[in-house]
C-alpha cells in the first residue's frame, strides 16, 4: 500500500509560472491546463487523480483533503506533497494544484 507526505525539498518543475501551462479545458468540473508533463489543475470541489509511481503536487490555492484507500490527508496552500504508488486519489475541496511524476534517479 502507498502513503502520502509531505515534502520539504521541491521539484523545480512544481514552480513553473503560471503562463506556460497553455491548452486549458474543462475536466471534472473544473480545468486542466499542461506544460509538458506537468499538470495545473484548478478544481472549485473535487478532483480525482489516477498515478501509477510516485506523484508530487504543490498545492497552490486553497485548502482541504485528500481521499484515498487508506484514509485521508489534509492540504493548505504551499503544500508539497509527495503521493508514492496511492493508486486512485481524490482531491476534495476548492484548490489549485500543480503535478507531475517525479523522476528516477539515474
Amino acid at each position: 500500500m502507498g502513503t502520502i507526505e509531505r515534502k520539504a525539498e521541491a521539484d523545480e518543475r512544481l514552480f513553473l509560472p503560471a503562463e506556460r501551462f497553455t491548452n486549458a479545458h474543462a475536466v471534472q468540473g473544473g480545468e486542466l491546463r499542461a506544460c509538458g508533463e506537468v499538470k495545473y489543475v484548478k478544481s472549485p470541489k473535487r478532483h480525482k487523480l489516477y498515478g501509477e509511481g510516485t506523484l508530487l503536487l504543490r498545492v497552490t490555492e486553497g485548502e482541504g483533503f485528500i481521499k484515498w484507500a487508506r484514509g485521508e490527508f489534509p492540504f493548505a496552500a504551499g503544500d508539497i506533497l509527495r503521493l508514492n504508488n496511492v493508486g486512485e486519489t481524490e482531491l476534495n475541496g476548492a484548490c489549485a494544484f500543480i503535478y507531475c511524476t517525479e523522476r528516477k534517479e539515474k
